[in-house]
């Protein structure tokens, strides 16, 4: 694929957008949390296919021993969730009820929960709305795989 975009902030982050026959990729990284012991470096890839229903996306996190990670997905305030089973989460439009996304969580978070929080898209403005909560104790190096399932036509995945 082409790289469409790189962005670098000095040593502390990276970001690459590459485009490909079949999907768009994105990459972010960043060692800010270096000073932890025991933790090295962070990365994310999305993976947004151009047909297809599955956004993939990866963090990884490099280091050694286990740590208790703790991971938050804000929902915007137009979306409601429900968990579905241990490790999903269905996201419906709110105003509609409509289905929208199926969240598939890694087995690794031993603990998925959705909790109340202030949505901020601007300084001095906040809106109720969800967020998925997740934490566990996992052992570095690692790599977390949510995939997040769109809806066709209305109905869930």
């Amino acid at each position: 694929g082409s790289v469409m975009a790189t962005v670098d902030s000095g040593t502390r982050g990276h970001l690459s957008i590459t485009t490909g026959e079949d999907k768009i990729l994105l990459r972010c990284d960043h060692d800010g949390f270096r000073n932890l012991a025991g933790v090295d470096f962070y990365a994310r890839e999305i993976e947004v296919p151009l047909r297809g229903t599955i956004v993939t996306i990866r963090d990884s996190v490099e280091g050694a021993g286990c740590h208790h990670l703790q991971s938050h997905w804000h929902l915007h305030p137009s979306i409601t969730a429900t968990l579905d089973g241990p490790r999903g989460v269905l996201l419906r439009a709110l105003a509609s009820g409509m289905p929208i996304a199926r969240v598939e969580l890694p087995e690794e978070w031993s603990s998925v929960f959705l909790e109340n929080y202030d949505w901020s898209p601007e300084y001095g403005s906040c809106a109720p709305s969800v967020r998925i909560s997740l934490a566990g104790n996992i052992t570095l190096p690692c790599e977390l795989v949510t995939r997040f399932v769109l809806s066709a036509g209305g109905e869930s995945q």
